[in-house]
């Protein structure tokens, strides 16, 4: 999931390639150096065959039978938006709220973390999950929707 006012994309992918630099990186610790190029074809083996807990099944089958990964990704889906359907929002309207800033590759860490400017929640949209307008304190309109992850309330 993304949101296109962010920075944050394909998370899928991302966690993908996470797991594949993580076995790559156990068998650099194991054969004393970085040489990748042997080593990859074994790894994407390894993962193509690990059974992955949202599908229930390795994605060597699940290739096979793409009918019955679909089936499970929609029980998973509607599990989801019951689950986010019944939780109650965090912000309400009008509440002050920070916007969570995401820091570049080279930015340090004890950079802040939350813009210095205040905004206000402007719309509470009962989505899955719940997302958020918001305004500045001029009455102006914020380009986006938010998530509650990405806002932070503040007494300022």
């Amino acid at each position: 999931m993304y949101s296109t006012g962010n920075t944050g994309k394909a998370v899928m992918i991302e966690r993908l390639n996470r797991s594949i630099e993580l076995k790559l990186w156990k068998q650099f610790t194991v054969q004393g150096n970085q040489k990748w190029v042997k080593i990859l074809p074994e790894v994407v083996d390894q993962y193509n065959n690990t059974v992955h807990s949202s599908i229930k099944t390795t994605p060597g089958e699940a290739s096979k039978n793409p009918e019955s990964i679909r089936q499970i990704n929609y029980e998973n889906i509607n599990k989801n938006e019951l689950t986010q359907r019944k939780k109650k929002p965090r912000f309400q309207m009008g509440d002050r709220v920070r916007i969570f800033k995401y820091k570049d590759l080279f930015e340090k860490g004890y950079t802040a973390t939350w813009t210095n400017e205040v905004f206000k929640i402007s719309e509470v949209i009962q989505s899955s999950p719940i997302s958020y307008r918001i305004k500045d304190l001029n009455e102006e309109d914020i380009e986006g929707r938010f998530y509650e992850n990405e806002l932070q309330k503040t007494s300022f």
